[in-house]
């Protein structure tokens, strides 16, 4: 089978809202440092494909300078609500993590939320990358997110800005597999 799309790209994720499907993708370099900003496709019969390029507006997130990648969108009160990771941080020291982002459309211009990032340490030992937005028949809406080994969730707030302790308290839950 023929690619969907030219180009590279990774980290799909699919979705489908008014009528349309939606793929969320990274955009892919060689060097992925380059990779600053999301790119979504969008079809009404998933054949045809409409190309959304850099749907984020990046002049909210000043901190961002060296990649983002692995979106994740969930529709939320008639708005979209992008998490995707930045800047690959490797300890707490350093700026990035998880950010969050809003738009009235799927398309876009997804605009920070926040001001600062969502998530931005290592909680169990979990890098703030891969995310998964997830929202439940009560319609409560969960992140999972992950790194070197270790996978965490947590249950979003009513805004989006933030998290609700779960039944033990904690505001993340690591549900590693063992081995």
């Amino acid at each position: 089978m023929n690619p969907t799309v030219e180009g590279w790209y990774a980290d799909p994720e699919a979705r489908y809202y008014r009528s349309r499907y939606w793929v969320y993708v990274t955009q892919s370099f060689s060097e992925y440092t380059r990779q600053l900003n999301i790119d979504v496709f969008s079809s009404a019969d998933g054949i045809l494909w409409e190309k959304h390029k850099n749907i984020i507006e990046m002049s909210g997130f000043p901190w961002i300078w060296r990649a983002v990648w692995a979106p994740t969108v969930i529709e939320k009160n008639n708005g979209y609500y992008l998490v995707f990771a930045s800047n690959d941080i490797q300890s707490d020291r350093e700026k990035g993590g998880l950010e969050i982002a809003y738009a009235e459309n799927p398309e876009g211009p997804f605009k920070a939320l926040t001001g600062q990032p969502l998530i931005d340490s290592f909680v169990h030992g979990a890098q703030p990358i891969d995310t998964h937005l997830f929202k439940d028949d009560n319609g409560d809406i969960f992140l999972f997110y992950g790194g070197w080994g270790h996978c965490n969730f947590a249950r979003m707030d009513d805004n989006m800005t933030g998290f609700i302790p779960l039944d033990n308290g904690e505001l993340f839950r690591e549900i590693t597999p063992e081995d």
